[in-house]
C-alpha cells in the first residue's frame, strides 16, 4: 500500500534534478535494484537486508558507493556483508550505526560503538537515526566520529505509513544540519 512505483522514480529523479537534489532511493529486492541504479550514484542497504547475498552481489558490482546500515547485526554479520562486497572489488561504503526501533528512544542510540566500528573496518562511519530528537544523537554521533547522517524526512508526521510520525519535519531538518554543521566546525 505505501510501496513507491517503478514508474514515479525518473519524475522524483527530475524533480531531484530541477532542486539539485541527488535522489536515493533504497532496494529490498534485486528487481529494485536493477530499476534504480541507472537513476542514482549511490545506493543503500537497509539494516534487515544486510545478509541478502544476492541483493549485495547487485549491488557491490556496480562499483557505486554504498550506504550499509547495520541495525539488528553482529560484528559477524557486518563481517560477512563487509567481506562480501569487497570480495567484488568495492571498497567504497560507509557503515551505518543503526538501532532498529522505530521510534528509537535515545537511550537505545548506542553511539559509543561508532569508533569501534570506524577501528574494526578502517572506512568512514555514520549514523542512521530513527530517534525523535532532531539534535542529540546526530551532534553525539559527529562527536563519536560519524561522517554521514540518515535521518527520515516527512512534510507531515500525520501522513500515512510506518516513518512519518519520527520523521523530521523541515523546520526540525534546518535545525539539524544547522547543529550537525556546528558540530563539525567545533570538532
Amino acid at each position: 500500500e505505501h510501496s513507491m512505483p517503478y514508474d514515479m522514480i525518473p519524475q522524483l529523479v527530475q524533480f531531484c534534478n530541477e532542486e539539485n537534489i541527488q535522489f536515493m532511493s533504497t532496494p529490498f529486492s534485486i528487481q529494485d535494484a536493477e530499476i534504480i541504479d541507472k537513476h542514482v550514484s549511490i545506493h543503500k542497504i537497509a539494516s534487515f537486508e544486510i545478509n541478502h547475498v544476492r541483493l549485495i552481489e547487485f549491488l557491490a558490482k556496480t562499483g557505486k558507493p554504498i550506504l550499509i546500515s547495520t541495525g539488528a547485526s553482529t560484528f559477524d554479520e557486518i563481517d560477512f556483508c563487509v567481506d562480501l562486497i569487497t570480495k567484488f572489488g568495492n571498497y567504497n561504503f560507509v557503515l551505518l550505526q543503526c538501532t532498529s526501533k522505530y521510534p528509537c528512544p535515545v537511550e537505545s542510540l548506542n553511539l559509543s560503538v561508532i569508533p569501534k566500528i570506524k577501528s574494526r573496518y578502517n572506512v568512514p562511519v555514520g549514523f542512521s537515526d530513527h530517534s525523535i530528537d532532531p539534535i542529540i544523537g546526530p551532534i553525539l554521533a559527529v562527536g563519536y566520529g560519524a561522517t554521514v547522517i540518515e535521518k527520515h524526512f516527512t512534510l507531515d508526521k500525520n501522513l500515512p505509513g510506518p516513518d512519518h510520525s519520527f520523521a523530521l519535519n523541515p523546520e526540525e531538518l534546518k535545525s539539524m544540519i544547522i547543529s550537525v554543521r556546528q558540530a563539525e566546525a567545533a570538532y
